[in-house]
C-alpha cells in the first residue's frame, strides 16, 4: 500500500454573473496549480459546483483544474451539493411534508423503502446533477447507482464513500434538519475492504443533520473505521472532531471556492496520507489580498503546520523501512501510541506552538546551542544525531525548550530513528508515586521499559517546573539511564540541575536568536499582516526580541494595538458633531 495525496475543492459556485475578482482568482488558481505541481492522486469536490443550479462555464474550468493538478479524470470524485440540484416546487413540497414533522427520521426511512418515493428523491430529484456529472467527469452514474444514493469506490489506496447529503435539502433552513439514515447507507459501509483507510466525502457537515442522525452517523463512522469526513457547504475552513465516536475522527470542511467582498477567504485543501503510520496531514491554501494563492497555516487553529491526524490503524501495518533498520520490530505498536499522544497534545495544550515554524521555516534547524563558551554552536538535530549519551537543554523562559522537544518528537516519529516518548515533568506536582515517569509511560504509551527491546529516547520536559522534593524524580532518572536501553533529554530553565549528580549528561545552553532570524521573521510578518507594515522594530531590538516568545508577543501585540487604535479612531470620528 502506498502513500497518496489529494486536493479538496468545495462550493466553487459557478455563475453566469461572476465578478472580476472571482474570475481572476480562478484563473490564478489554475496557474498556481500548474506551477506548484502539488503531489496529487485524487481530486475530491464536495458539492456546489453550480450556483443556484446554474452550471455555466463549469465544465471548462473544472477540466482546466483537473489538467493543472495532473490527475486523470477517472480519479476525480464529486459529491452532490444543494446548489447542484434543481429545486422544483413538487420536490420542495414533498420534502417539507416529511422533514417538518416530529417523527421525521422514521418517516424518511419508511419513504426510502417505497420505490416511487425513493426515485423522486434520488434519480428524479438529482437529474440535473446526474446530467452534469456525465458532462464534466465523462462517466455516468447509472439509474441503479442513483437509486442506491451513496457510492462506494474500492480504490487501490483507499475506500472512498461518496454520500448524498441532499436528500432532504430544499431551502435555507436545512441546518439541524437533514436526514440520511436508511438501510442502503449501511449496505454501502459493509462493502468496505479491510486493510486500507476509508475516507468519506459529502456536501453537508454533520451539524446540518437532525440530532439523532448526527449521533448515528458518528457511530457508523466509528464502527466501520472511517478515517475522516471531507465536506463543504459552510463556506469556511473547519476541522472538528466528530461526536459520538470513541475514536478521534475529524471532519474537514473546505471553505468557499470563490472570492467576493462579502464572503470569507477562498480556500482549497491539499491532503496527504502516509501509509507507514496511518496518518494524514492537511495543508490549507487561500487566496490573499495581494492576488496570489499561498499556504495559509494561520487560517485555522487546528490546521497549523504540524497538524497530523491518525486516520487508519491496522495490526498488519508495517513501519517505515528506516524504522525497521533502526529499531526492533517489537517497537512498532508503541510508535502508534506515541504518534497518537503527539496528536493529542499538539491539538490540545500545544495547539498554538507555531512560532518555530516561521522562525525556522523549511529545514527546522531549531535553536542553536553550545555546550561550552569556546565550543562551536550546533543545531538540535546535529547534537542528537552526532553524539551519544544524555543531554540537558538549558534556557530561560521563552527560548524554545518545549518547542524543541516537540520537534524532536515529531521528527523522530517520521524518521523512525528511536522511539520518542515525551513526558511533561510539571505533571509530577502533587504526585506521591515513587515512579512517576514509568507510570506516565504506562498510562499514555502502554509501555513497560522492562519488557521492551529497542532504542528509546525519553523527552523529559520542564525539570524546573517540579515543586517540592525532587529526590524521587532524580532517583528515577538515574535509574532509567543506568538500567534501560534509553537515551534521556532533559529541559530546564536553570543550570542548578547540573548540581544533582546526573552522570552521563551533557549540558547545552540555548542561544539567543540571531539578528538575521529576527529581521527575517519581522519582514515576513509585515508582508503577511498589513497592520505591521508601518511599525519599526524598537530600539535595542536585538536584545529585547532575542527569544521566540518575546518576538511573537511583540508582533502580536503590535497587530492588536494597531487594530484597536483604528477601531477607536473610527468610533470617535463617527461621534464627532457634523458641521453643516
Amino acid at each position: 500500500m502506498d502513500d497518496f495525496h489529494w486536493i479538496h475543492f468545495s462550493d466553487l459556485h459557478f455563475s453566469s454573473k461572476e465578478s472580476f475578482i472571482t474570475m481572476r482568482a480562478r484563473d490564478k488558481l489554475i496557474r498556481f496549480l500548474c506551477g506548484e505541481k502539488l503531489p496529487c492522486d485524487y481530486i475530491f469536490i464536495t458539492g456546489d459546483i453550480a450556483n443556484k443550479n446554474s452550471y455555466r462555464g463549469a465544465d471548462d474550468v473544472i477540466h482546466k483544474l483537473i489538467a493543472a493538478a495532473s490527475v486523470p479524470v477517472e480519479r476525480v470524485f464529486w459529491a452532490v451539493g444543494n446548489h447542484d440540484i434543481e429545486r422544483s416546487t413538487i420536490r420542495e413540497t414533498f420534502v417539507h411534508g416529511f422533514r417538518d414533522v416530529k417523527n421525521a427520521p422514521e418517516l424518511f426511512e419508511k419513504l426510502m423503502q417505497d420505490a416511487k418515493a425513493r426515485k423522486l428523491l434520488t434519480y428524479n430529484g438529482m437529474r440535473k446533477y446526474l446530467t452534469q456529472y456525465t458532462k464534466i467527469l465523462n462517466r455516468e452514474i447509472t439509474v441503479p447507482q442513483a437509486n442506491t444514493t451513496h457510492l462506494l469506490y474500492r480504490l487501490p489506496e483507499l475506500n472512498l464513500i461518496v454520500l448524498n447529503t441532499c436528500l432532504a435539502s430544499c431551502d435555507d433552513q436545512d441546518e439541524g434538519r437533514l436526514l440520511i439514515m436508511e438501510s442502503e447507507l449501511v449496505n454501502v459501509f459493509t462493502g468496505i475492504e479491510n486493510g486500507k483507510p476509508t475516507i468519506v466525502i459529502g456536501h453537508h457537515g454533520l451539524r446540518y443533520f437532525e440530532k439523532t442522525q448526527q449521533r448515528e452517523m458518528g457511530r457508523l463512522f466509528n464502527d466501520y473505521n472511517v478515517g475522516c469526513y471531507l465536506c463543504g457547504h459552510a463556506h469556511e475552513l473547519g476541522c472538528q472532531r466528530i461526536e459520538y465516536s470513541s475514536r478521534e475522527i475529524n471532519q474537514y470542511t473546505c471553505g468557499i471556492g470563490v472570492t467576493q467582498a462579502n464572503l470569507p477567504k477562498a480556500v482549497f485543501i491539499h491532503g496527504s496520507y502516509y501509509h507507514s503510520y496511518g496518518t494524514m496531514h492537511v495543508t490549507p491554501y487561500s487566496y490573499h489580498e495581494n492576488g496570489n494563492w499561498a499556504v495559509d497555516y494561520e487560517i485555522h487553529e487546528r490546521l497549523g503546520k504540524s497538524n497530523v491526524f491518525q486516520i487508519f490503524n491496522s495490526n498488519n501495518q508495517q513501519p517505515r523501512s528506516r524504522l525497521i533498520e533502526s529499531t526492533e520490530d517489537s517497537l512498532s505498536e508503541y510508535f502508534i501510541y506515541s504518534q497518537n499522544h503527539f496528536h493529542r497534545l499538539r491539538s490540545g495544550r500545544f495547539a498554538y506552538f507555531e512560532i518555530d515554524q516561521r522562525l525556522y521555516a523549511g529545514v527546522k534547524p531549531l535553536p542553536i546551542m553550545i555546550s561550552e563558551p569556546d565550543e562551536q554552536p550546533e543545531t538540535l538535530y546535529d547534537i542528537l544525531g552526532n553524539h551519544n549519551g544524555n543531554f540537558i537543554f538549558i534556557g530561560e523562559g521563552g527560548t524554545g525548550k518545549t518547542t524543541s522537544l516537540l520537534n524532536i518528537w515529531e521528527h523522530w516519529l517520521e524518521a523512525g530513528i528511536e522511539l520518542p516518548l515525551y513526558v511533561p515533568l510539571n505533571e509530577y506536582n502533587g504526585k506521591v508515586s515513587e515512579y512517576f515517569i514509568m507510570g506516565y509511560l504506562k498510562k499514555w504509551y502502554n509501555i513497560n521499559l522492562n519488557t521492551v527491546n529497542g532504542a528509546v529516547i525519553l523527552l523529559l520536559d520542564g525539570f524546573n517546573e517540579i515543586f517540592g522534593d525532587l529526590t524521587a524524580v532524580i532517583r528515577e532518572i538515574k535509574d532509567l539511564t543506568s538500567r534501560y536501553d534509553t537515551r534521556v533529554v532533559l529541559t530546564s530553565r536553570h543550570k542548578f540541575i547540573t548540581l544533582y549528580g546526573l552522570e552521563g549528561f551533557t549540558g547545552y545552553n540555548i542561544q539567543p536568536l540571531s539578528s538575521k532570524v529576527i529581521r527575517t521573521f519581522w519582514e515576513d510578518s509585515q508582508r503577511n499582516n498589513p497592520d505591521l507594515r508601518d511599525i519599526e522594530l524598537p530600539v535595542d531590538w536585538e536584545t529585547l526580541l532575542s527569544t521566540p516568545m518575546m518576538l511573537s508577543l511583540f508582533a502580536n501585540t503590535c497587530a492588536v494595538r494597531k487594530k484597536s487604535r483604528v477601531m477607536i479612531y473610527s468610533r470617535l470620528n463617527h461621534l464627532k458633531p457634523k458641521v453643516s
